[in-house]
């Protein structure tokens, strides 16, 4: 696990993480027999950086909070809000609880940290502020609500959603058609 230097600039925080990975790959060329599959490296500021440069899981506290569907990765220049996934798409949600209304109010940090902000009205109490949020991916994408599973993030604002049975094409359409509105 890497946390990288809090407070320094984002070249630093990216070059420890990409550090880190070379170290990995090196070893698992020099020792086979060992299993490197798990690259755990960055934390709720900087998760989105850590995925950029090989992470495999990041993790908040003691919950793991973004690992790749299986057999999947995400390396630099891939978009993270959105991604397929062998049951659906996941979509990363940048949960603002305690609002008057629950909707979808932007886009939150761009490029690849980018996450969908939804405006929640309930509050972060009890896993209150999580099932509204479900509850209102699934009416959105027009699903049934137990095809919308929180995949990360359950204590964090910064949350990953796996959408069952969603196509990444529909997804990306909604999603177009939400953000132009």
């Amino acid at each position: 696990m890497t946390i990288a230097p809090f407070d320094v600039p984002e070249a630093e925080t990216r070059a420890c993480f990409r550090n880190l990975r070379e170290w990995r790959d090196r070893w698992m060329v020099r020792h086979p027999r060992l299993a490197f599959d798990v690259l755990s490296m960055g934390m709720s500021g900087d998760f989105a950086l850590a995925i950029a440069e090989g992470a495999t899981r990041v993790r908040v506290g003691n919950q793991p909070v973004w690992e790749p569907p299986i057999g999947g990765s995400c390396r630099a220049g891939e978009e993270l809000m959105l991604r397929a996934h062998s049951a659906g798409v996941t979509l990363a949600v940048r949960a603002q609880p305690g609002a008057k209304k629950t909707a979808i109010t932007g886009l939150y940090g761009e490029g690849a940290a980018a996450q969908l902000k939804i405006a929640v009205h309930a509050p972060p109490i009890e896993g209150r502020a999580n099932q509204a949020l479900a509850a209102f991916l699934a009416e959105t994408f027009s699903l049934p609500k137990n095809a919308v599973e929180l995949n990360g993030g359950e204590l964090s604002r910064s949350k990953v959603f796996l959408l069952r049975g969603v196509t990444l094409a529909k997804a990306e359409a909604l999603l177009g058609e939400w953000m132009r509105a």
